[in-house]
């Protein structure tokens, strides 16, 4: 009797062993696939990633070869081949988009000042006027002026009323998160959030409509191609040599115009402002017609893997060369 129960009870453990083995095992092969699969997943994403930037940077070369082949540099405009896009490309590993704008046609807003650190008036009367239009505070413009010029006193415009002070050390070292004025040119476009006066929501500008992100740049001789830039920076630049309001309707025409014939001279406008005007654009450094700055944008798509790819590339004796450039 004590010879069968002995034996059931061997057969018991057995049996659990058995079943604990079989657990561990089944546990062990659903681990190693799970492993497993994850592998293959980062393995299959990072294979889509590296085929996504590839084409990305073919697409950068693709905007290069289109502005390669623009043979007049004397005067730039909407009408030529590289203004034509977005260019949408399709290919067997995925899709590009290229995007190719004027970096020119856009406000530098690092030539504020000269190399010395004077400030330029009719830079920051251009400023100002692009702060009335995207409801950004005067201040702003002081600030900038701060942040980039090298002494420390706090600029003061005393030809605006309202918020006319900049801002130094004092300022960014006592907020919440601090940190040190700059007293350099601005590198990336948005460093600029980092300056007093700006805000996210004047960076990124209200839905459908420009913010700053869409009308500065950081590079080039200052001068802003009038044949390109946009309704604001267009207004903005020929108000600042205006005694009288300019109206919305004839910049609006001139930007008619241009989509079918360039300006190639400030004469050209004649039919639109006043002899004073003219006269004055004659003699503005702000003012052009042509450039040698562009911007070029990428996008790509394999397997829903997306980058993006932001690059600046200016233009000299035919031959481009690279001033900024993001990867997203």
């Amino acid at each position: 009797m004590n010879f069968q129960k002995s034996k059931k009870y061997s057969r018991g453990i057995a049996l659990i062993v058995v079943l604990m083995f079989t657990f561990l095992i089944t546990g062990l092969i659903m681990e190693n696939a799970f492993r497993t699969n994850i592998d293959l997943d980062l393995l299959t994403s990072s294979r889509a990633y590296l085929q996504s930037y590839s084409l990305a940077q073919g697409g950068i070369n693709y905007g290069l070869s289109i502005l390669s082949k623009d043979d007049d540099i004397n005067c730039d405009w909407l009408g030529e081949e590289w203004a034509k896009g977005p260019f949408e490309l399709k290919v067997e590993e995925g899709n590009v988009k290229v995007l190719i704008e004027d970096e020119m046609g856009k406000i530098n807003l690092n030539k504020i000042g000269d190399a010395r650190g004077k400030e330029k008036r009719d830079r920051i009367e251009q400023l100002l006027e692009i702060c009335d239009f995207l409801d950004t505070p005067y201040s702003f413009v002081p600030s900038l002026i701060d942040w980039i010029d090298e002494d420390k006193e706090v600029t003061v415009l005393p030809f605006i009323t309202g918020e006319n002070s900049g801002a130094e050390d004092n300022y960014y070292t006592s907020l919440n998160n601090p940190y040190h004025v700059k007293n350099m040119q601005i590198e990336v476009p948005e460093e600029i959030l980092w300056i007093k006066g700006m805000s996210k929501d004047s960076w990124e500008g209200k839905e459908g409509e420009k913010g700053w992100k869409d009308l500065i740049t950081l590079w080039g001789n200052g001068k802003v191609n009038l044949n390109t830039c946009s309704f604001p920076v267009l207004k903005a630049t020929l108000q600042v040599y205006s005694s009288e309001a300019i109206d919305d309707s004839v910049v609006k025409e001139i930007i008619e115009i241009r989509k079918t014939q360039p300006f190639t001279k400030v004469d050209d406008f004649s039919p639109y402002f006043s002899r004073k005007l003219i006269s004055r654009l004659r003699r503005s450094k702000l003012i052009g017609f042509s450039s040698s700055l562009f911007s070029i944008k990428v996008s790509s798509d394999v397997e829903n893997v997306k980058v993006a790819i932001n690059s600046v590339w200016m233009r000299k004796n035919g031959k481009f060369r690279v001033k900024y450039i993001k990867v997203e």
